[in-house]
């Protein structure tokens, strides 16, 4: 009786341990995902033409304004040896603009996507420099 007990402890014990590690990982990826969501569910990093649709004739600047303002700040790390922060840069259809102001120039209506990428990510893709960001368009 005594050894029935502890074969069912240990086998609930083992049914328990193996659905928690694998909800883990589950939630793991969830909390992810998530995390690179807005409050609305959007991506925190991309902006889509569905999103544009709807603010009328405004230029590329003005929607970042309204749907995401954290682009047009620089991620650069202000100290007192870098008393500057670098600017956000601006690549359109791939080729690099002078910098925010291009977006006002652009309508919003003419956009497929605009997508910013932190600096060791835009380091990455589009060459060293980049310690604000980069705010990456695609035209339609």
């Amino acid at each position: 009786m005594n050894r029935t007990r502890i074969l069912i402890t240990l086998v609930a014990a083992a049914v328990f341990g193996v659905g928690c590690a694998s909800g883990g990982s589950t939630a793991s990826t969830a909390a992810a995902a998530n995390a690179k969501r807005g409050p609305t569910g959007a991506s925190r990093y991309l902006v889509t033409d569905d999103e544009l649709a709807n603010l009328g004739d405004r230029s590329a600047y003005e929607a970042l304004q309204q749907l995401r303002p954290s682009f047009l700040h620089s991620r650069d790390t202000q100290t007192s040896s870098n008393p500057v922060l670098a600017p956000v840069d601006v690549f359109v259809d791939g080729g690099r603009t002078e910098g925010l102001d291009a977006l006002k120039n652009i309508r919003a209506s003419t956009v497929k996507e605009m997508r910013f990428y932190e600096p060791q990510d835009a380091n990455t893709k589009f060459g060293t420099g980049h310690n604000g960001g980069v705010i990456a368009v695609r035209l339609k």
